[in-house]
C-alpha cells in the first residue's frame, strides 16, 4: 500500500473548511487546513501536498497570478480552485492558467474524496458547464490567427495516441503502461501537446482532447 494522499485545504470560510476537513479525514485522506494566505504558502512549502483546495478570495494567491505563484512554490502539487461565487469566465482563466479544477465552495462535501482522488489520477475537477466553456474558448481561439500560432502546428502520431488516452481520463502513468513507453516520454509528449494547443493545464487539455479526439487525422 502506497503513502496516503495529502491534501491542503486553504479556505477562509470556517464552515466550509471544517466540513471539507471532516469528510476527507473520514475517507482516510491525510488532510491539513489553513485560513490565511501566508499560512497556505508556508505549509505548502513544508508539507508538499498532493492536492491544494485553494480559496479564490485569498489576498496574494488568488486569481491567475496567485495560481502561478503557488505553482512555483509547489510544482508537483495539483491546485483546485474553490470559488466563493462560481463564474465560468473565472473558471476558464483558472484552468487555462494551470489549475487542475475549479469548483464552487457549495460542492457537496461528500463528493470531495472522489474529486481529489480523480485529480490524482489525472482527471479534471470541473463541472460540465465549465468543460463546455473551455471547448467554446478553444474553438474561438483556434479560429483566430492572433497569438494562436501553436494551435496551427499538427500533432504527431505519438501525440495523438497520448491525446486519445488523455480524453479517457487516463493518468500519465496509465498512458505509459498502455503505450509501453517510459513515463518521462508520456510527460514530454503531454508538454508538447500543451504547447501546440496554447494552454498550460493538463485539465484543460483533457477537456479539449475529448472534443478533438474525433477529429484525429486518418
Amino acid at each position: 500500500m502506497g503513502p496516503a494522499m495529502r491534501v491542503l485545504i486553504a479556505c477562509s470560510d470556517a464552515s466550509v473548511r471544517n466540513a471539507f476537513l471532516d469528510v476527507l479525514r473520514r475517507a482516510g485522506i491525510d488532510v491539513m487546513a489553513v485560513a490565511h494566505a501566508a499560512a497556505t504558502l508556508e505549509l505548502a512549502r513544508q508539507q508538499r501536498p498532493d492536492v491544494v483546495l485553494l480559496d479564490d478570495e485569498f489576498p496574494g494567491i488568488a486569481g491567475v497570478a496567485g495560481l502561478q505563484k503557488l505553482a512555483a512554490e509547489i510544482p508537483d502539487s495539483e491546485v483546485v480552485v474553490l470559488a466563493a461565487r462560481f463564474d465560468r469566465e473565472s473558471g476558464v482563466r483558472a484552468v487555462l492558467a494551470g489549475a487542475a479544477g475549479y469548483l464552487s465552495r457549495a460542492v457537496a462535501p461528500e463528493a470531495l474524496p472522489r474529486i481529489v482522488r480523480g485529480v490524482m489520477r489525472g482527471e479534471a475537477a470541473i463541472p460540465r458547464t465549465l468543460a463546455t466553456a473551455l471547448i467554446e474558448r478553444h474553438r474561438m481561439l483556434a479560429r483566430s490567427d492572433v497569438g494562436m500560432r501553436p494551435t496551427k502546428r499538427p500533432l504527431t502520431s505519438p501525440e495523438w495516441e497520448v491525446l486519445d488516452l488523455m480524453a479517457t481520463g487516463a493518468s500519465p502513468r496509465e498512458i505509459a503502461t498502455e503505450l509501453v513507453v517510459p513515463l518521462e516520454t508520456v510527460q514530454s509528449r503531454e508538454q508538447h501537446l500543451l504547447g501546440k494547443l496554447g494552454i498550460h493545464s493538463r485539465a484543460a487539455a483533457i477537456v479539449i482532447a475529448q472534443e478533438l479526439r474525433h477529429r484525429r487525422p486518418r
